[in-house]
């Protein structure tokens, strides 16, 4: 059995929003080396001389080539990083109440469920959350 370093990085983001729309996400990024990742996604980047944010919303032909060649190239560096996520269902958070009414709280608490359910192979982590989120 191979024994694999801990995850030492650890990125939040969400996509969506808490009570508009259908759903919202919380999702975390686990790396345990940031280099190979950033390398493999540089690699493609420079080839395709893609310099822009990659956002879903915006999509094009060419958007559409470089995303699923940046995955494929991620892929070859999987054993370095694990990707877990939360999908909240709006209609099934009937008011924001246990939130305060603060948005923010809401994305704080389901990425404190992720951390807590989802947190195997964490150790001694740096967590970098999305501005939005305002995690504490």
């Amino acid at each position: 059995m191979v024994l694999l370093p801990s995850f030492r990085f650890v990125y939040q983001d969400e996509s969506g929003d808490i009570k508009q729309g259908r759903n919202f996400i919380v999702g975390l990024l686990r790396v345990r080396q940031r280099e190979p990742l950033w390398t493999a996604i540089r690699e493609v980047r420079d080839r395709e001389k893609f310099h822009n944010e990659m956002h879903f919303a915006k999509m094009s032909p060419f958007r559409e080539r470089v995303y699923i060649e940046v995955f494929k190239s991620v892929a070859r560096a999987r054993q370095g990083f694990a990707f877990c996520a939360i999908v909240v269902r709006n209609d099934l958070l009937t008011n924001l109440r246990p939130f305060s009414g603060q948005r923010h709280f809401g994305y704080n608490f389901f990425t404190k469920l992720l951390l807590m359910y989802r947190h195997v192979g964490i150790n001694d982590a740096i967590l970098y959350t999305d501005t939005k989120s305002r995690c504490r």
